[in-house]
């Protein structure tokens, strides 16, 4: 709270000078696209310092509780067992970058007036995307934030500046393709008794999604063979969580909703035109949501997070991944064996953030507009996942653009949005595009009958029961 406190007072105390405000195009980031923005100034009186800078921070923090059991010797000598909490947690950072965007060299003064300076940046690879979580005595978060300041020239100067979160949503997985996976398991019970062979094909529609979209799969089973019947077949979503403290970890696994199909008498088969089509609809994702904890903080279920998406993730200290699954819960003791099931991973994207609310442009408000400004983000080598590095090697750029250089001529309004006087900054500006939804396939609202037989020649169907421009992976479990 102190910390709080103090910064807030320093924001008090750097209004005498004026305003700034940073703003982008689009507030939620995509691996390897440009990113374009606007640093507005808007100084009331000279500032002590020489440089605006603008920064790009992105960290890992985790902080779960452990059950610990502990023994000690009760009076009679007997050995008891108790449990304690312990608190794990782990810190790690993935971006801390500042970029000189303008130098007055005035000796160590920035001249009163109104100033706009546009920015370019290209979103670097291998950023884990980012997420927030706050459940099961656990917390988790990986976030990124912008700030534009002018550097005081003595401590005694408050800091101007001004701060916005931003998304990055993780690189996109390469095919985004139907699935199919097909298997024959032989079905054993109690005393390991023999009851025949199950066969079954999966067509998963496709591998990743966006928050509210709707995930299909179909469903053919020949059960011609076994003697003992499905009591039911479940497609669902599963998500697995692992949070790391050093040596500890504590891993949270969901099924985020499921959808049952009914079952199948021994002797019965799915085939054809009985083939079942399964869809879950997605929740809604994170929007806004993305937050840091305070160390300390007490640990509860968020109510503001329930019913929301965690997207795909995979830093350095935390990791998300969803899987779908189509799983056939056989009767009777499977002799320790697990259900057949048929299992593939998908990729959930970030949900777009919201709007954030604008500030109102000064009165009279018609800046000096600055060369355009680019800064290039080098990731850490040592900040990455080993499965990023190649990618991270074959896209960047080692280069940085030199810092601008003073222009005294204004860009014509027609060449540069910019703040209007007494108005406020039109929302579509800062949204730009939003990615709502997962490049996909037309959703089909019909099966094609299948004519092929599980067993002999053809054992399972083969046909796509998708759309045929996508390209199928054939997964053998």
């Amino acid at each position: 709270m102190g910390n709080s406190n103090s910064a807030s007072k320093e924001a008090e105390r750097a209004r005498q000078y004026g305003g700034i405000f940073v703003q982008l195009n689009n507030r939620v980031l995509v691996p390897n696209e440009t990113v374009s923005g606007t640093i507005y100034l808007n100084l009331v009186q000279d500032y002590p310092g020489s440089t605006l800078y603008i920064s790009v921070l992105g960290d890992e923090r985790v902080h779960f509780i452990d059950r610990v059991a502990k023994h000690k010797k009760g009076r009679n000598g007997q050995r008891k067992t108790y449990y304690v909490d312990v608190h794990r947690r782990a810190h790690r950072s993935i971006l801390n970058k500042s970029f000189p965007v303008y130098s007055w060299g005035n000796g160590g003064i920035i001249p009163r007036g109104q100033y706009s300076f546009p920015f370019s940046f290209l979103v670097p690879q291998g950023l884990p995307g980012s997420m927030y979580l706050c459940r099961n005595r656990a917390q988790g978060s990986i976030a990124y934030s912008m700030e534009a300041y002018l550097q005081p020239s003595n401590s005694n100067i408050p800091k101007l500046g001004n701060s916005m979160p931003i998304i990055v949503r993780e690189a996109v997985i390469q095919n985004i393709q139907t699935q199919q996976v097909k298997k024959q398991e032989k079905i054993k019970t109690c005393c390991c008794c023999d009851r025949g062979v199950v066969a079954f094909s999966t067509f998963f529609e496709k591998n990743a999604y966006a928050p509210t979209e709707t995930a299909r799969a179909s469903a053919e089973i020949d059960n011609s063979q076994c003697k003992n019947k499905i009591n039911d077949v479940v497609f669902s979503l599963e998500q697995s969580i692992v949070l790391r403290a050093g040596a500890h970890s504590k891993v949270i696994r969901s099924v985020i909703k499921s959808q049952s199909l009914g079952g199948l008498e021994a002797g019965e088969s799915w085939i054809g035109d009985k083939l079942k089509i399964a869809s879950i609809e997605l929740p809604p994702g994170q929007e806004g949501s993305f937050q840091h904890f305070e160390d300390g903080q007490e640990i509860k279920d968020d109510p503001n997070a329930a019913g929301k998406l965690i997207p795909s993730s995979h830093g350095g200290i935390i990791t998300s991944d969803f899987f779908l699954k189509m799983e056939l819960r056989m009767d009777g003791c499977l002799c320790c064996q697990q259900y057949p099931s048929a299992t593939i991973p998908i990729q959930v994207y970030s949900a777009a953030l919201k709007p954030i609310e604008l500030p109102q442009a000064p009165q009279g408000w018609n800046p000096v507009v600055m060369n355009p400004y680019t800064f290039v983000i080098q990731i850490d080598p040592g900040m990455m996942q080993p499965n990023q590095m190649m990618a991270m090697n074959q896209g960047m750029q080692t280069s940085q653009m030199p810092m601008n250089q003073m222009t005294t001529n204004q860009m014509p309004m027609n060449q540069m949005p910019m703040f209007q006087p007494n108005q406020v900054i039109p929302s579509d500006f800062v949204q730009g595009q939003q990615m709502n939804q997962a490049p996909m396939m037309n959703n089909p609202t019909t099966m094609p009958n299948y004519n092929q037989p599980m067993y002999g020649q053809n054992m399972y169907s083969t046909q796509n029961p998708y759309q045929q421009n996508i390209q199928m992976t054939n997964y053998q479990q």
